[in-house]
């Protein structure tokens, strides 16, 4: 079933629930309906959105994230159900008792899988880099040299200029980016929570005001798809948050992915949350993560993008999924 993220900035919402159906109302007129079974994710951006309990309980039961972000696009409040698999106590033990050398395997392997994609997006652009090959290939267990930061470093300055500065604070392609993040997030947190994990457990992540500390680690690996989404919405003078621009990010989730296996962004997401459920209780011997092709690493081959998107309104902007 092909399933949709809701991004709503329109100011003044009433969102509420009726016969399986979400709600968006303004000055109690219905101005759209979404059927519940058909979203992925509810992202609100918008000031003055007021919510009904009834909604917010029916999202949670179907596993659908509610997402909450600032002026800056950058989620401020998640909401996500505690019970989602039958199986969940097992998997929480095993979460809670990763040992570091398992984690520190598994933070090699997110390293190299982003590295990986970020050369994939500068080839993408015309730009080949030797040394970020040359780096992945140097990430060891853990990371303990941070790899991961120089070849962001490098990465940037040839993906958007010398001049950009990565800052969620920032204007321009930084809210771009703040946006697709975000519709990254989403995604994959109920693809975690649907596996019956709990989010708060990392591998590399370990700040204790985050609690989301898995989710922003297993998402490392996407994060070039959406920067390559905003390099080509840049590169075509469309560096703001509109209707148009959030439903070219959302659809990102839709693309089919240039790697291993078939299927759009969403579906990889959905898998490796259950490779690495599998491999941190036991149940499976290792992770695959998904690689592009034709690069300076060895690499398996990959598949041809497509982009698919719809709006339902100009005021709600959805994307594929």
């Amino acid at each position: 079933m092909e399933q949709t993220i809701i991004s709503l900035e329109t100011e003044g919402l009433f969102l509420s629930k009726k016969r399986g159906l979400l709600l968006a109302s303004k000055r109690k007129e219905v101005i759209s309906t979404v059927p519940l079974d058909d979203i992925a994710a509810l992202i609100v951006s918008a000031h003055g959105t007021s919510y009904t309990n009834s909604l917010v309980v029916n999202l949670a039961e179907r596993n659908i994230p509610l997402v909450l972000c600032g002026k800056n696009h950058q989620p401020a409040a998640w909401i996500h159900p505690i019970k989602s698999h039958f199986k969940q106590a097992k998997y929480l033990r095993a979460q809670a008792s990763l040992t570091k050398a398992k984690a520190n395997r598994l933070w090699k392997q997110v390293v190299v899988a982003k590295i990986s994609w970020q050369i994939f997006a500068l080839e993408k652009q015309g730009i080949v880099s030797k040394t970020l090959g040359r780096l992945a290939r140097q990430v060891s267990n853990g990371d303990p040299q941070n790899i991961e930061a120089q070849a962001a470093r490098l990465y940037w300055r040839l993906m958007m200029g010398p001049n950009f500065r990565r800052e969620t604070s920032g204007g321009g392609a930084n809210i771009l980016l703040n946006y697709g993040y975000t519709v990254l997030r989403a995604a994959v947190c109920r693809a975690l929570v649907a596996a019956g994990l709990n989010p708060c457990f990392g591998i590399h992540h370990r700040s204790q005001v985050n609690s989301f500390q898995l989710v922003d680690d297993l998402m490392e690996p996407f994060r070039p798809l959406v920067d390559l989404a905003v390099k080509e919405l840049v590169l075509n003078d469309d560096d703001e948050i509109n209707p148009q621009t959030k439903a070219e990010l959302g659809s990102i989730l839709h693309h089919s992915l240039p790697g291993n296996g078939t299927g759009p962004v969403i579906n990889h997401i959905y898998r490796l949350a259950l490779e690495y459920r599998d491999y941190i209780a036991g149940d499976a011997e290792k992770i695959e993560f998904a690689f592009p092709k034709a690069l300076t690493l060895p690499l398996k081959a990959a598949r041809k993008t497509s982009v698919s998107t719809k709006r339902i309104s100009p005021d709600v902007a959805i994307g594929n999924v």
